[in-house]
């Protein structure tokens, strides 16, 4: 990413570095996309009513063969109906003048910081994973006394909260963040809602004491974030009072070169065009870790959504339904764990289509 500083910018008590952001190719064209989704979404209308006329017209003369035909067709029409949906959203964004000029990097360069809680959510990850996270989160460039870390443990783990009490003994600074272990009670009555149900329990728990923060960030188990993750993170809601959560791309460090099951391709596919495009077209995502979101806007559409997966997705909807906005910082600011074997990934995906 681009290190040129473009300006300094003052707002309120907060001095803001703003930074030019490296274009992606495709960023450079985008006139030429504005004729090209057009483009694209009609050719498949077209292709779509010219199979539709070629299967009554075979119907009419060979009336068995042409069911198979239809059949064909309708499987046809309803797998490639996504994409052209998507061509057809985007082709509407560009024409409709949203798109916008790219988002600049930001850095908070004073001392003077809004309040952050960081929510490290887990059950059942390996202690040494959770405690590199919980490092990673106290080794902030960030003034310590301005946020707090709380690892949510919904496992439960006596091994785990001594481990955590352990490292707070070790920081044992008065200059240090704060560091809370808190586990939800649980019951057989009451559905647990996995991920979002623990999320949800720690933004409460976390107002409860001293009044919350201004700030929520949240991290998976397994993702270590930069040194500058909070500092070039929460400008974005400083500068713009309308944006309630902001989020950034996910890095894999345990991801062999040749990635034999496609992961981090997968996802710098996402994180390098398609969340940097939806960031232009006012469609971003929360992909569910290394986001810092606004308490206030989480508060206001009723609290984390409360689903078995696709939480942070629903949290997006609702957000931007509420008259919010959620953005995309390009920046990768932080690397995670990926499955390593087809029966995890299997077991991954299987996890977040299940609602």
């Amino acid at each position: 990413m681009s290190v040129r500083r473009s300006r300094q910018v003052k707002y309120g008590p907060y001095t803001i570095d703003e930074f030019l952001p490296t274009l992606y190719p495709f960023e450079f064209r985008l006139d030429f996309l504005k004729v090209f989704h057009p483009l694209t979404w009609m050719l498949w209308f077209f292709h779509i009513a010219y199979d539709l006329v070629l299967a009554f017209q075979t119907r009419r003369d060979h009336p068995r063969p042409a069911w198979s035909l239809c059949a064909a067709f309708v499987a046809e029409f309803f797998l490639t109906l996504p994409e052209a949906l998507t061509a057809l959203d985007i082709a509407l964004g560009l024409l409709s003048g949203k798109a916008n000029q790219p988002r600049p990097i930001y850095k908070l360069s004073s001392d003077t910081a809004p309040t952050v809680d960081v929510l490290i959510t887990c059950c059942g990850e390996p202690v040494p994973i959770i405690l590199n996270t919980l490092k990673a989160a106290t080794a902030q460039d960030y003034p310590q006394l301005r946020f707090r870390i709380f690892v949510l443990d919904d496992g439960a783990d006596q091994i785990l909260q001594r481990a955590v009490e352990k490292v707070v003994i070790d920081l044992g600074t008065v200059s240090s963040p704060i560091i809370k272990y808190l586990s939800r009670p649980k019951d057989l009555h009451t559905k647990t809602y996995f991920k979002s149900g623990n999320l949800r329990f720690g933004i409460e728990a976390s107002q409860r004491l001293n009044g919350g923060s201004d700030y929520l960030a949240g991290l998976d188990a397994d993702m270590i974030v930069e040194p500058d993750w909070l500092r070039k993170m929460v400008p974005h809601l400083i500068l713009d009072d309308r944006v309630a959560c902001v989020c950034c791309p996910q890095n894999y460090y345990n991801v062999p070169e040749w990635d034999p099951l496609g992961q981090q391709a997968e996802f710098g596919v996402i994180f390098t065009i398609q969340e940097i495009f939806n960031d232009y077209l006012g469609a971003t995502m929360c992909t569910g870790t290394g986001y810092v979101a606004r308490r206030r806007a989480i508060t206001e559409i009723g609290g984390w959504p409360l689903a078995y997966a696709g939480e942070d997705y629903m949290c997006s909807a609702l957000l931007t339904g509420a008259g919010w906005e959620v953005v995309f910082a390009r920046e990768p600011l932080q690397a995670g764990l990926a499955p390593e074997s087809i029966k995890a990934l299997t077991t991954q995906r299987m996890r977040w289509v299940r609602f």
